[in-house]
């Protein structure tokens, strides 16, 4: 790759993506003094546009979060997250309690906020990450985030950080809210927008859930439906489906734990009835040009990705 910089003349914008890959690449094999030194780079060349520097910062406290310094990361995620509340016109409490739907309503119509919603939602989920590993606080991170990836239409990245979710509100023991979560949120997606590569991942984990929950049967079912498929796993997953069907098995033999107690102040009950006019549903799909970015995250044109 170095030669072909050496020997080519890319654009600003160009080499700037680059370097900012690059970046995480080294981030994540453990070069702290590469990632230093693109940080360097990069920096002297990015323009002092706030969206430009935005960017910057956010990839820069991703690559520090992936060297394992958290309290940079959370630092930076929290200020980003301010200043993209603050282009959109909102608060994070005009969030809570509120569909996509009645969100967007809220949102600026004159002029295109995909770029801004997508940035806010990574800034979103990169809090969430480094927040999680020290507290389960991170639970309404990952909510917002998913609400801003469905309203920027980057359904991958929706799902993934949905069964991020579900992961945490296991951790936690509220199976019930998992569960609804799956049932009612992940699994219309992935069937709505053709997300084939998250089912096994999601119906293992919907195994574990139904378990937990006490419905033994219906987890049986779901193992014996994705069975057939194990020997075809990519090797962590089928690792982690190994370890799931114990977890289930042990669920059955001795119990799982026990469901969390969750309480909802009445206030705040009713300013969720309040702001939710309508039930959950994802979005209605906009017709997506072929030379359109994919809806499904990637970053890739429509023609090249999901419309071939």
């Amino acid at each position: 790759m170095q030669d072909l910089l050496d020997t080519n003349d890319l654009g600003e914008d160009e080499w700037l993506a680059w370097g900012m890959k690059r970046m995480l690449l080294m981030s994540m094999t453990g070069d702290v003094d590469g990632v230093q030194e693109m940080l360097g780079l990069v920096e002297k060349r990015v323009p002092t546009k706030a969206e430009h520097l935005r960017v910057f910062r956010y990839n820069r406290a991703l690559a520090l979060f992936k060297l394992g310094d958290n309290g940079t990361a959370i630092s930076e995620a929290g200020e980003l997250m301010q200043e993209y509340y603050k282009e959109l016109g909102i608060t994070p409490g005009d969030v809570l309690g509120r569909n996509p739907p009645e969100l967007r309503l809220l949102l600026p119509k004159d002029r295109d906020l995909t770029d801004t919603l997508k940035h806010l939602a990574d800034t979103l989920d990169l809090l969430a990450q480094a927040t999680g590993r020290k507290s389960q606080r991170s639970t309404m991170a990952r909510i917002h985030a998913m609400k801003f990836y469905e309203l920027a239409q980057a359904f991958q990245s929706f799902v993934r950080v949905g069964l991020d979710l579900v992961d945490e509100l296991v951790w936690v023991n509220d199976f019930a809210a998992a569960r609804q979560t799956l049932e009612d949120t992940i699994f219309p997606t992935i069937q709505a927008v053709g997300l084939a590569s998250y089912v096994i991942e999601a119906r293992a984990l919907y195994a574990v859930v139904l378990a937990y929950c006490g419905d033994h049967e219906a987890a049986a079912d779901e193992v014996a439906r994705l069975l057939p498929f194990e020997e075809a796993m990519d090797p962590n997953h089928r690792i982690a489906f190994q370890d799931q069907k114990q977890l289930i098995r042990n669920a059955r033999l001795y119990g799982g734990p026990r469901q969390r107690r969750v309480e909802i102040p009445a206030p705040l009950q009713a300013l969720f009835d309040q702001r939710r006019s309508s039930p959950k549903s994802v979005e209605t799909r906009k017709k997506i040009g072929r030379n359109e970015r994919c809806p499904c995250g990637s970053g890739r044109k429509y023609k090249q990705c999901h419309g071939r």
